[in-house]
């Protein structure tokens, strides 16, 4: 069998390939009192098994209209047509009518952004009950009313951040259908909230959906400066975020990106001051905390929240005490593991490693002098832990303070089969494909000894403005098909069998921005006018959980 490798280093091209941007779709159950779990389809493809008062995504799905079925026990009881748009955000819920019947409604998410100290809220009525009015509380004093709102409506709202009780009433009543249910609005959150279920069938209820919409910045902040004589208060560009106090943090916060002139106020006074530029995507911890002998700042760090691999955690240790340079030690059952040499005040180091618990202790310097600890660590699977050590080693206040990051697992991959063939066949060697282990697509029942290309692409539902699939008879291909994009290719030799071997293999490092890649071959014949035939499409995609 002969063998044609594909370029090297073929996947970090990926990037460059221009692919659509995805759209987020949420899809929610919100119908009681069916026998069984529902089975919700795409296109005819199964996305996923769910049951009342739960949801699904947000999915990610490409720009294209799916037709979305709902089935109970195989049988199609909801159907609608979805025209899903790059960049944007919706969500689809089954719902019940009032009285009697059911529904799929879709619904576009307002993800425009929102000013710094705001959130927004949604509220839509969909469930089987008369209308309500819709109002909010905080501390026990009303401050919004959404008036007669009726199934399948909706109605929005920004307020700013807190904690609010919301509340359902008949509309234009003083009797309380639902209620008070708490509310905690973060800023930058457009928080969804669906009345979902059956009044009379005693089983209505709210469901929130929060979508983080302003601008992808995270940012942590953290007190690591001891012995003040009061808490402090953290400012942003001149507005008052919050106050606290030593050993405490606040956030993540959502942040739009931006220069940020942050300011630590102690009674009124500024006490610290710097600029933290905030960039989409990206997350930070700013923090607080003494020198080493006299003095305090305010540090600004990046944290590492890249994809990791399944098994393991990122540990990030930061000297922010005021305390001489130190040794961190890492043990597992009283065994060694690792050891940070010579971290000092205001340093920082990182690695990955294995998820399990840990011991981690800090000693002087190049010495045995134990500083601090042993300290438990207990480490999950795609998680960054960043371990912060503050207060002062003098004034016996060292603390470790743990900041824990949920970032990007990779997902787990798998193959999916597309199409027929009017020649030939594609398969994979493997239909659970790993991240960074070789397996090949394999093609076999082409002509024999004959020149070919393999089509890469993100996409099997138009290219450049032509819907997919697209029918080759008319240019003498009669039974074949187009059915992925023509994004790139690389070409190929058959051997004696008609058959190649293609090596692939996906690199850990793309696991942030992962696509679904899809590959179709086509080879020379004299079977047809066009002189081509052409195999099914096969695509590595993310598994359904």
């Amino acid at each position: 069998m002969k063998h044609h490798t594909f370029l090297a280093g073929l996947f970090l091209l990926l990037p460059s390939l221009g692919f659509a941007q995805d759209a987020k779709v949420t899809v929610i159950h919100g119908i009681p009192g069916l026998p069984a779990p529902v089975d919700v389809y795409a296109n005819g493809n199964k996305l996923f098994s769910f049951d009342f008062n739960q949801s699904r995504g947000p999915l990610s799905l490409p720009p294209a209209t799916y037709n979305l079925e709902v089935r109970l026990n195989g049988n199609p009881v909801l159907t609608a047509p979805a025209n899903v748009q790059a960049g944007k955000d919706y969500t689809v819920i089954a719902h019940p009518k009032v009285g009697s019947g059911i529904a799929l409604a879709i619904f576009e998410n307002d993800i425009a952004t929102i000013p710094l100290d705001k959130s927004r809220v949604s509220v839509r009525h969909l469930a089987d009950a008369p209308a309500v009015d819709v109002k909010l509380a905080q501390g026990g004093q009303n401050v919004a009313t959404i008036p007669n709102l009726s199934n399948p409506n909706q109605a929005k709202a920004e307020f700013p951040a807190g904690t609010y009780a919301a509340s359902l009433f008949a509309a234009g009543t003083s009797t309380k259908a639902l209620g008070p249910v708490d509310l905690n609005l973060e800023r930058g959150f457009h928080y969804l909230v669906h009345a979902i279920g059956s009044f009379p069938g005693n089983t209505l209820t709210l469901f929130v959906q929060s979508i983080n919409i302003n601008g992808d910045g995270k940012v942590t902040v953290i007190h690591g400066i001891p012995a003040l004589p009061a808490p402090v208060d953290v400012f942003a560009n001149g507005n008052k975020l919050f106050s606290f106090d030593f050993n405490q943090s606040r956030g993540p916060l959502s942040l739009p990106p931006a220069t940020y002139n942050l300011e630590v106020k102690l009674n009124n006074v500024t006490v610290l001051q710097t600029n933290a530029t905030v960039a989409s995507g990206k997350d930070y911890t700013v923090i607080a905390h003494p020198k080493v002998g006299t003095g305090i700042a305010l540090d600004v760090f990046a944290n590492d929240i890249g994809t990791l691999a399944v098994g393991k955690s990122r540990l990030i240790v930061r000297h922010l005490a005021d305390a001489p340079a130190v040794d961190v030690k890492l043990t597992q059952g009283g065994a060694p593991v690792a050891t940070i040499p010579n971290l000092a005040n205001p340093n920082e180091a990182k690695a990955e490693i294995g998820v399990g618990a840990y011991e981690a202790t800090l000693f002087a310097a190049g010495t045995s002098t134990k500083a601090f600890g042993p300290a438990g660590l207990v480490l999950e699977s795609g998680i960054t832990y960043a371990v912060h050590a503050i207060g002062s080693f003098p004034g016996s206040t060292l603390t470790l303070f743990v900041q824990k990051i949920e970032v990007s697992p990779l997902p787990s991959l798998a193959t999916m089969a597309l199409g027929s063939a009017c020649g030939g066949n594609l398969s994979m060697s493997t239909m659970t494909p790993a991240w960074g282990i070789p397996f090949t697509l394999n093609l076999t029942g082409a002509r024999p000894n004959s020149l070919g290309v393999t089509f890469l692409s993100d996409t099997t539902t138009s290219w450049r403005g032509v819907t997919l699939p697209v029918s080759l008879a008319a240019i003498g291909a009669p039974g074949c098909s187009l059915y992925t994009g023509l994004d790139f290719s690389v070409s190929y030799v058959t051997d004696a069998t008609g058959s190649a071997s293609l090596p692939l293999t996906v690199p850990l490092h793309l696991g942030g921005y992962w696509k679904p890649i899809w590959f179709q071959a086509g080879f020379k014949t004299s079977a047809n006018a066009f002189g081509a035939q052409f195999t099914n499409a096969i695509g590595i995609v993310k598994a359904m959980n």
